[in-house]
């Protein structure tokens, strides 16, 4: 049951980003990212006051924390968001899930000088990941991928923001394992993760304008569903798997996200099919395994 829950969890958002893609030509990424979790909020808040064991005194003593998390979660979905704007959503979610998790190994091994034995074939998969990825960056620059968009300075900066989500991804499951250390409950931690992301998102779609442009029936329906579906379930679904599935193997699926992304993006009609992605994805997706089943246990 838990490797079903995360490979439910991977269709259900690579479904959600190809979705969101298009979804984006329309709204502001960020203003939609307000909306949705602050759905999100509201319901894992709810849970938490319902649920949760812990008590907002254990909370306040991590609040220093629990800041930081916030903090990297809003950059994360924030840039991922923006990223999906601008580029083909398999490549954003090869770029996020398996290039800004290999630079934060090579930057705690040649940065960081962590001594730790690393194999070979870890740094091969690395490696061969951070290539796969630049391969992609160039086919969105030059027009080479499923999406061909002229705004050259703004698929550079997706691209930027992809691999920054992907590397504060990776920071997060630190920031995540410090709170699970320090007692808090998986639901206390989901819970208080996303207030700083609904303020920043708020105050930037204030700013801008775009709060006051974006409110009609089918936008709040189809935040609605982005929220509860989106973002709310795959959140109990992974939290689930993770509980009763092997860490390789949740590892594994995860990795596999690009591929299934890239596959839904036949059902995206603004999306053409472009053979040089799918290689792209492919190596990227297969990189990730070889490092992952080699890799050995913590």
């Amino acid at each position: 049951m838990g490797i079903l829950a995360i490979f439910a969890f991977v269709v259900i958002g690579s479904a959600q980003d190809v979705y969101l893609g298009s979804f984006f030509v329309i709204y502001d990424p960020i203003f939609v990212a307000a909306i949705t979790f602050l759905i999100a909020l509201f319901v894992l808040q709810a849970g938490f006051y319902l649920f949760s064991r812990d008590s907002l005194r254990t909370i306040i003593l991590h609040k220093s924390t629990l800041f930081w998390f916030n903090l990297v979660t809003a950059m994360n979905w924030i840039s991922f968001f923006i990223a999906l704007k601008y580029l083909e959503p398999g490549i954003v979610g090869a770029v996020a899930f398996s290039v800004g998790p290999s630079m934060v190994l090579i930057y705690e091994r040649y940065i960081l000088l962590d001594k730790k034995r690393v194999k070979v074939s870890n740094w091969v998969s690395s490696f061969g990941i951070i290539l796969s990825g630049i391969f992609l960056g160039t086919l969105s620059v030059s027009g080479g991928s499923g999406i061909v968009r002229g705004d050259f300075i703004m698929i550079l900066l997706a691209l930027g923001l992809a691999l920054l989500s992907g590397i504060g991804m990776t920071i997060n499951t630190y920031i995540a394992k410090e709170l699970s250390n320090s007692n808090l409950s998986s639901k206390t931690i989901t819970a208080f993760r996303f207030p700083l992301l609904v303020f920043i998102a708020s105050v930037w779609s204030l700013i801008n304008g775009s709060i006051y442009s974006s409110i009609q029936l089918n936008f709040v329906i189809s935040t609605l569903i982005v929220g509860v579906v989106g973002i709310v379930l795959p959140m109990t679904l992974i939290q689930f798997g993770i509980k009763y599935a092997r860490p390789k193997v949740t590892s594994i699926v995860l990795s596999l996200t690009p591929a299934v992304t890239f596959a839904f993006e036949a059902f995206d009609q603004r999306i053409a099919f472009s053979f040089a992605s799918m290689l792209g994805i492919v190596f990227c997706c297969m990189f990730s395994v070889l490092g992952l089943l080699t890799k050995e246990p913590a």
